[in-house]
């Protein structure tokens, strides 16, 4: 070989390893701002919290998302609306017209996690990452009062079943088909469980499925519907965030809800928007609409006056009347109150109030009294709760609240929530805890069972005097 093919064979080689080189120095390069620029780049939550909003999607209905007198409500809004001050930023809220659409916003990033009440089916948990749950509810068949009696699936036959698109109760009726061949059902894919449940009131459905929570809020409303069975035991709500490999505001969400139960904020909402309707009483319950009918008119307009005079929601102060005296302005007790709002001869001449039966001086003199003692209790105690707390003073007396109070201090309870006061205010019944007070004995039941009463009374004024469209089983589309 030449001395100059020797040189032509080494400079090739040097060539050969001098793109070897510069490839590999490329591809590291490369790599290495791939890996600065991921490294680089914000998680969700950084964003989240950069940007100063979260986006939520939910639906509208009793037990997720409306618009109330005073503003957004709705035990998902509250839930969620916590969620946002725990990152503080504000929450976004968008109203979807069904499960499904709900979903795809999350698919399309549209919004950041869908709050709307879900289970974590199989449909969905392969696509969506599930947050820890926060309520517990079961699946139940739900009809009219009077209707043939029923406790299987297998006892629906023939009827007309209807459930809501895009829930785990759609899927267990499809689980039920598979046993049951003939079991047939209507899916309503753009309405709600109220609507849904306000059908099988009006006879265009003989049964709905929906969950317990759902019957709860609404029971009340439609005093006629009742439970016939539960389909499948207790089911676990959460939210649903994009299956992606960012977790970060997925896990925050975790951490949140589990922060929740742990400092018993969980509890309390759950109490705020559940707790006052756990028992139900159909025939009070329809006696309690025919009066609105029959004879809360001759008097709205009184209470309206005095709720504006006042700063108190005339509902409230016609639901209080209702519990004194069913609107019976000529109302006695065998204790001497009297009147609408059965106020006692001393409590009429604090507020001025000449004659206790006279209907206008009566309902002045309850708004100014609840007025009265809402604002004296302490001023921790905050809203809705000082309402609930005033409602037990004015039936038991401020005094009996105030040793209620100091009774859940020495039991390590919370002083100023009602969640804690009402497992209290039966203790003033028991002579071991009655005796460690100022006041003494009291009847802390009724106090709480009054409480209760009024709540309930007051959600009913809320939802009859709010406008809404009636049902009609042309809105529904047929799922064969």
């Amino acid at each position: 070989m030449t001395h100059r093919s020797k040189l032509d064979d080494w400079f090739r080689f040097n060539g050969r390893l001098h793109i070897f080189f510069t490839v590999a120095i490329t591809l590291l390069f490369s790599s290495l701002i791939s890996y600065i620029y991921i490294s680089l780049k914000p998680t969700q939550l950084e964003t989240v919290k950069s940007r100063g909003v979260i986006k939520v999607v939910t639906l509208n209905g009793p037990t997720t998302y409306y618009q109330g007198k005073n503003g957004p409500a709705g035990f998902e809004y509250d839930l969620a609306q916590a969620f946002a001050d725990y990152l503080q930023v504000d929450l976004g809220i968008t109203v979807a017209s069904s499960h499904e659409e709900a979903m795809n916003m999350i698919v399309r990033q549209q919004s950041h996690f869908a709050a709307t009440g879900l289970t974590a089916t199989q449909a969905y948990a392969n696509q969506f990452l599930f947050t820890t749950d926060y309520l517990n509810v079961k699946e139940q068949i739900i009809k009219r009062q009077g209707k043939p009696y029923v406790k299987t699936i297998e006892d629906l036959d023939g009827g007309r079943l209807g459930v809501l698109e895009g829930t785990s109760l759609a899927e267990s009726l499809k689980v039920q088909k598979l046993i049951y061949n003939d079991l047939t059902w209507q899916a309503f894919d753009n309405a709600n469980p109220e609507e849904l449940l306000e059908a099988v009131s009006n006879k265009l459905l003989d049964y709905a499925l929906v969950y317990s929570n759902e019957i709860l809020l609404t029971r009340h409303f439609y005093p006629e519907l009742v439970v016939a069975f539960d389909l499948n035991n207790a089911q676990k709500l959460s939210w649903a965030f994009r299956m992606s490999d960012d977790h970060s505001l997925y896990n925050e969400a975790d951490r949140f809800l589990l922060h929740m139960k742990d400092n018993g904020q969980l509890a309390k909402l759950i109490e705020r928007h559940y707790g006052h309707i756990e028992t139900f009483n159909y025939s009070g319950t329809q006696l309690f609409n025919n009066r609105i009918e029959t004879r809360l008119p001759k008097f709205q307009a009184l209470f309206e006056k005095a709720g504006h005079e006042t700063g108190t929601d005339w509902r409230l102060l016609a639901a209080i009347a209702h519990q004194e005296s069913h609107w019976d302005p000529k109302a006695i007790s065998p204790t001497g109150v009297r009147g609408l709002m059965m106020l006692t001869l001393k409590t009429a001449r604090q507020m001025g109030i000449k004659s206790r039966l006279d209907p206008e001086d009566s309902v002045m003199g309850g708004a100014r009294y609840f007025k009265n003692i809402r604002d004296r209790i302490h001023k921790k105690v905050e809203d809705p709760d000082r309402t609930w707390f005033a409602l037990a003073a004015y039936n038991l007396g401020l005094g009996h609240i105030r040793d209620a109070r100091k009774l859940a201090i020495k039991l390590n309870k919370n002083p100023n929530l009602w969640i804690d006061i009402k497992d209290i205010l039966p203790l003033l019944t028991k002579r071991k805890w009655y005796k460690q007070t100022k006041y003494g004995y009291a009847r802390g039941y009724e106090a709480l069972q009054y409480v209760q009463n009024i709540r309930r009374y007051y959600d009913i004024l809320k939802w009859k005097t709010t406008q809404h469209e009636e049902v009609s089983i042309d809105d529904f589309i047929d799922i064969p």
